[in-house]
């Protein structure tokens, strides 16, 4: 991965730094996270370009020179220009790890740049407030599911709602992930579901187990047993790496997808698009399990959102406790419990596509 001037040159420092992190794929970082920190650093050599400064001292050598004032007004100009604190915080993050790079290059060059810049080792954009997650009711996913012209995409957002799992998860989920029901009591409303490649510390992919609701995984099952899926080119009906999910043409899903068919969903649904996105059906799983019949109390429900979600700490998943404070006082005295199996039944019924009504086949639309 190589980053151009404006000019067409290659700027070798930041060039030098992400060559570094892409040997480190698979272990440190993955390939979407270099990625990212490949753009966030083109971002400050944009903004240093279009200062001019470039003209008199090349951009290598500009960023060596670069002090506290100039990162402040960068920053600055981000904040200005509409950006979320958060997005820009994110952005400096990745620049004070270039610049601890850089100076432990040993280069005279670039020699105190980090402790010219960074004294305190304290970002300079201050952490936004964690923002409450949105809530999203079983009303809300059985429209949007509704706006979906094909039973995998339908099927794909009801597991995010239904399990919690993020998009990534459920894109990476392999049929030998899912829970074999012949193996569980028939009386067992929810099985575990394996999740491989969840988020951790560092990038480093760690293991858990979430669960599924028998539900959802019958429809899995019958969206398994449609030609579209059994018979997808490139795979065998029965590998055990196969993909859970498959998109129209029989390709994995990728979030670009699952998010533009969302939006779409939505939009046929006659709900604002702007409101809706996969990760808040991840937020509604969590509020749907802290409203269910599961765990004795508060306490225990918020516990198995935290093992469920694959949170490090119980200080992420108490997010969830920043909800109405009337919905939150039923939550704590069981007073409105529902049933999550039940619910799960509900959304299966009233949002499943039968193969032959699909209004879109292989990516291309046949009906209006």
């Amino acid at each position: 991965m190589t980053l151009f001037s404006a000019g067409g040159e290659i700027i070798q420092l930041p060039t030098r730094w992400i060559a570094r992190l892409s040997s480190q794929i698979g272990l440190t970082y993955s390939s979407n996270t270099v990625l990212q920190y490949a753009k966030n650093l083109k971002y400050l050599v944009d903004w240093l370009e279009a200062t001019d400064r470039d003209e008199v001292v090349g951009l290598d050598d500009l960023l060596c020179l670069l002090n506290r004032v100039d990162i402040e007004d960068w920053l600055t100009s981000q904040i200005s220009s509409g950006l979320a604190r958060s997005t820009v915080r994110n952005r400096e993050v990745v620049l004070r790890e270039f610049l601890k790079w850089l100076s432990s290059r040993g280069d005279p060059d670039a020699s105190g740049i980090y402790q010219r810049v960074y004294p305190t080792d304290k970002l300079i954009v201050k952490a936004p407030h964690k923002r409450v997650p949105k809530y999203v009711s079983v009303e809300e996913v059985t429209l949007l599911l509704r706006g979906y012209l094909n039973e995998c995409e339908r099927c794909f957002a009801h597991t995010l709602y239904d399990t919690g799992l993020r998009v990534s998860e459920g894109i990476n989920l392999r049929l030998d992930d899912l829970p074999d029901p012949r193996l569980f009591p028939d009386g067992l409303k929810y099985l575990p579901l394996y999740v491989r490649g969840a988020k951790g510390r560092a990038g480093r992919a760690k293991e858990r187990v979430a669960i599924i609701s028998r539900p959802l995984l019958s429809r899995i099952r019958r969206y398994h047993s449609s030609p579209e899926y059994r018979f997808a080119d490139r795979w065998l009906s029965s590998d055990p790496s196969k993909p859970v999910f498959l998109s129209a043409t029989g390709l994995p899903l990728n979030y670009a997808n699952v998010y533009k068919q969302l939006k779409c969903a939505a939009k046929r649904s006659e709900l604002n698009p702007g409101k809706y996105s996969p990760h808040k059906l991840r937020h509604g799983a969590g509020y749907s399990i802290l409203r269910s019949e599961l765990g004795n109390d508060y306490t225990e429900k918020l516990v198995l959102l935290q093992e469920s979600f694959g949170h490090q700490s119980i200080s992420t998943t108490e997010i969830y406790t920043s909800i109405p404070a009337p919905l939150l006082s039923r939550l704590n005295t069981q007073s409105d419990v529902s049933d999550k199996y039940e619910e799960a039944k509900q959304i299966y019924k009233e949002t499943f596509l039968p193969h032959h009504e699909h209004d879109e086949e292989r990516g291309h639309y046949t009906r209006a």
